[in-house]
C-alpha cells in the first residue's frame, strides 16, 4: 500500500478557462458546467510515487474537520505520471448548486484507495462560479424598483433640494479674481526651462566638470599614482626585489649554491665586524699515570660542549713514557668511532703530537667530523705493553680537543661594539631579554640582564687573558664550565655547575630541607639525609633499624613490606571475596600509582611463575573499588590483574565492570594495612 504523504488539488487560475472549455465542447449557452478541472500531486517518503493508476475518492465538507460530506464522488481511477494527475471533479456525480449555496466555505477531502482521508483543503472562489446558474432563472427586466431599495442605502447621498441651501460666502466670485494684482509674479511661460524642470542639463552655459566629478570613479582621476598590481606573484625560484614604474613586481632569481657561501657568512655581510666562527679548547684537568704492563691501561676523558658545527678539529696529546715503542694510543669519539693514534713505534721517551694535522693517525679519519656537532665525551686510552720495574710507566701530561666551529648560539664583534643605554631606558629585566647588555657610562661598566634583574659589572681587566687580575680567583684562558675555573672563579658547590666529584648542583636551589632537592653538599637526595623524600615513608637520618624508621626509610611493617609509605601485606585467594591477612586493618591510600608501581608490588609478593611486567589487559581485570583489596593477580605468565582505583591511576585497556577478584591459579591478593 502506497503511503500518501501529501496531495494538493490545484485548480485553474480562473473559471473563465473552464467555462471556455465547456463552450468549446458545445455545452448550451444557458447551461453552466458542473465539473471542475483539478490538478494534484501524490508523494511518498521517497518523493513522487510510482507512475500508474490509483483509486481516488473526493468529498466536500462545510468545515475543515468533522461533519458529514455534502458531496462525494469516487472512487475514481486516476492515472498518475511523475507524481501528478489531472481530472474533472463532478464529471460523474455533479456538484449540486443548492449544496454550494448552503456551504459558505467548502473544504475538499481526498483519500487514496483504502488509506485514511488526507487533511482537507479549502476551495477558493472558482467553485462558486457554479452558483451562476441560479442567476439565470431571474427575469432582469424591471426586477429592481425603488420599493426594493433599503432607505439606508441612500443615506450618504444629498437631496437636490438640500443643495440650494449651501452658503457660498467662503468662495470667491470669478469677477473678483480679475481685480487681483499679479505684477510681482512671473508667468510660468516666462520662466527658464531649468526653473520648470529642476534638471542640471537644462542650465544655460553649465560649468564643465572633470570626468571624475561626474562618475565618482577612481579610474577617471587625472595623474593617477602607480599602484602595485594585486594578484601578481613571482614565479618559482624568484623573489621580489622591488616594484616597477608600471606597478608590476621586479623579480630576481634565488638560485644560490649554499656551498658557495663562506663559512663565516656573518663576517661577509657585516663587513668583517661580526663573526660566529670560534675556536675553543677542551683539555684534561690534571695529568694521569700510565699503569705498567696493564691490558686496560689508563683512560682520560674530555667533555666537549654543544657548541656548533666543526670547521677544523685538532686532538693534541703529550705523553711521557720509557719508550714510545711499547705504548698504544687510541681515541674514542662521541658515537663510538675509534681512531688509532699511535701503535708501538719509535724509541722516544715522549709522544707529543697533534692529529690529524700535522700528525696523521695510524687508522681513522678525523676530518669526517667537519660539518658535525662534536658534543660529547672524547676518551683517550694509553696502554703500556712491556713490563717494567715500577707500577707506573709514564704519564699523560696533556690531552685536549681543539675545535674551530660555526656557532648557532653566540656572535662576536671583531670591531668596536657600541652598546649605549641603561636600565632606565631599556625597560625591566625578564626572561624575554635575558642576556641583554648596555654600557653604563655613568658607572663605567656594563648593565647585564640575568633574566630576573639588571646586574652591574664594572670595567675590570678581561677575564680569560690567562693572567690573574684583581678580583679573579683563577684564569685558565677559557669559559669552559666544569674544568675547575669558570668566569675566573674557582669551581665550588653552589655555583650551578656540576664539577668533578659533584653529583648535582642547582645553585641557589640546593637545599638540605626540601624533598628531592640537590643538597648543599652537591649530593643527590637519599635515604638517611634526614629529609623525607618521595617514595620514602620516613627518614630519621640514622642507621638504627628498630627505632620506628627502617634503614630503607620506611615505617616498620611487621610481616609485610613498606612501599611508598604504605604497609603492604599479601594473602592467597580461595574464593571471589576479600581475604584480609591477620593483623591487618585494610584501607585504601590515595597514591595515584601507575603501572610501574604495580610491577614493584607484584615482584615483591608474586608466586613463582608470575610475570609482573606483562599482565593480561583484556576484559578480565581492571580498575575497581568493590573490594577492600589493593591489588590481586593470577599466578601465571600473563596474569589477569585487579587494581583498586582509589590508589591506582593506570590507564587500563579493556577492564571488566564486574571487577571480580581471582581465586584460580593460586591468585595473590595484597592489602594496605594500618
Amino acid at each position: 500500500m502506497t503511503r500518501l504523504l501529501a496531495i494538493r488539488p490545484l485548480f485553474t487560475h480562473a473559471l473563465v478557462a473552464v467555462a471556455a472549455t465547456a463552450a468549446l465542447l458545445a455545452v448550451p449557452a444557458a447551461a453552466v458546467p458542473t465539473a471542475l478541472t483539478a490538478e494534484g500531486a501524490i508523494l511518498s517518503s521517497g518523493g513522487a510515487v510510482v507512475d500508474g493508476d490509483y483509486a481516488l475518492t473526493f468529498r466536500l465538507y462545510a468545515a475543515q474537520q468533522g461533519g458529514t460530506a455534502v458531496w462525494e464522488e469516487g472512487p475514481l481511477v486516476v492515472t498518475v505520471s511523475g507524481g501528478r494527475f489531472t481530472l474533472g471533479l463532478g464529471a460523474k456525480v455533479p456538484i449540486p448548486q443548492a449544496t454550494l449555496t448552503q456551504v459558505a466555505s467548502p473544504w475538499l477531502g481526498v483519500s487514496v484507495g483504502n488509506d485514511p482521508e488526507l487533511p482537507r483543503t479549502p476551495l477558493r472562489s472558482v467553485v462558486f462560479a457554479l452558483r451562476a446558474a441560479a442567476a439565470e432563472a431571474l427575469e432582469c427586466s424591471g426586477c429592481v424598483q425603488a420599493a426594493h431599495l433599503d432607505p439606508k442605502v441612500l443615506q450618504p447621498y444629498a437631496k437636490l433640494a438640500d443643495l440650494q441651501k449651501i452658503e457660498l460666502t467662503d468662495y470667491a466670485k470669478l469677477s473678483d479674481l480679475a481685480k487681483i494684482d499679479l505684477s510681482p509674479y512671473a508667468k510660468a511661460a516666462e520662466l527658464a526651462k531649468v526653473a520648470q524642470t529642476g534638471q542640471y542639463a537644462d542650465l544655460l552655459n553649465p560649468p564643465k566638470f572633470a570626468d571624475v566629478a561626474k562618475t565618482g570613479a577612481y579610474a577617471d582621476l587625472v595623474g593617477l599614482p602607480t599602484l602595485v598590481k594585486t594578484g601578481a606573484a613571482c614565479g618559482t625560484g624568484l623573489v621580489v626585489k622591488g616594484i616597477k614604474a608600471d606597478g608590476s613586481l621586479d623579480c630576481v632569481s634565488t638560485a644560490l649554491d649554499p656551498s658557495a657561501l663562506p663559512a663565516n657568512g656573518l663576517a661577509a655581510i657585516s663587513n668583517g665586524l661580526l663573526t660566529n666562527v670560534f675556536k675553543d679548547t677542551f683539555a684534561l684537568a690534571k695529568p694521569l699515570d700510565i699503569p705498567d704492563a696493564s691490558l686496560k691501561g689508563v683512560t682520560a676523558q674530555v667533555v666537549v660542549a654543544d657548541i656548533g658545527k666543526v670547521q677544523n678539529i685538532a686532538v693534541a696529546v703529550d705523553i711521557a713514557t720509557s719508550s714510545t715503542g711499547q705504548i698504544q694510543v687510541t681515541l674514542t669519539a662521541p658515537g663510538g668511532a675509534v681512531y688509532l693514534l699511535h701503535d708501538k713505534s719509535g724509541t722516544a721517551t715522549a709522544l707529543k703530537a697533534t692529529y690529524p694535522k700535522p700528525d696523521s693517525p695510524v687508522s681513522g679519519d678525523l676530518s669526517t667530523w667537519i660539518g658535525k656537532n662534536p658534543a660529547g665525551t672524547w676518551t683517550l686510552q694509553v696502554i703500556d705493553n712491556v713490563p717494567g720495574k715500577e707500577a707506573n710507566d709514564g704519564q699523560i701530561n696533556a690531552f685536549s680537543v681543539q675545535v674551530e666551529y660555526v656557532s648557532d648560539k653566540k656572535v662576536a664583534a671583531t670591531g668596536a661594539l657600541l652598546m649605549p643605554g641603561s636600565p632606565s631606558n631599556l625597560g625591566p629585566c625578564g626572561s624575554g631579554n635575558k642576556g641583554q647588555m648596555a654600557v653604563n657610562t655613568a658607572k663605567a661598566g656594563l648593565d647585564v640582564c640575568d633574566g630576573a634583574d639588571w646586574q652591574f659589572m664594572p670595567f675590570v681587566p678581561l677575564c680569560g687573558n690567562k693572567a690573574l687580575n684583581t678580583g679573579e680567583e683563577c684564569d685558565d684562558g677559557n669559559n669552559v664550565p666544569g674544568d675547575g675555573c669558570h668566569l675566573c672563579k674557582l669551581a665550588k658547590c653552589g655555583d650551578g655547575i656540576v664539577q668533578a666529584g659533584e653529583e648535582c648542583d642547582n645553585g641557589s636551589k640546593n637545599s638540605d630541607s626540601a624533598a628531592d632537592a640537590c643538597r648543599t653538599t652537591c649530593k643527590l637526595a637519599k635515604c638517611g639525609d634526614n629529609v623525607v623524600d618521595s617514595k620514602e615513608g620516613c627518614d630519621d637520618g640514622n642507621s638504627n633499624d628498630s627505632d620506628g624508621c627502617t634503614n630503607s626509610c620506611q615505617k616498620p611493617c611487621s610481616g609485610g613490606w613498606m612501599y611508598d609509605g604504605v604497609c603492604l601485606k599479601s594473602n592467597t585467594l580461595s574464593a571471589n571475596a576479600d581475604a584480609v591477612p591477620g593483623g591487618c586493618t585494610p584501607y585504601q591510600p590515595v597514591k595515584n600509582w601507575q603501572k610501574a608501581d604495580y610491577v614493584n608490588i607484584c615482584n615483591q609478593f608474586k608466586v613463582q611463575g608470575t610475570t609482573c611486567e606483562t599482565p593480561d589487559t583484556d576484559a578480565d581485570g581492571g580498575l575497581c573499588a568493590n573490594y577492600q583489596a589493593l591489588a590481586s593477580w593470577e599466578n601465571n605468565s600473563t596474569p589477569d590483574v585487579w587494581l583498586n582505583k582509589a590508589s591506582f591511576n593506570w590507564t587500563w585497556v579493556g577492564g571488566n565492570p564486574n571487577c571480580s577478584l581471582k581465586s584460580d591459579f593460586a591468585s595473590v591478593v595484597v592489602y594496605a594495612c594500618k
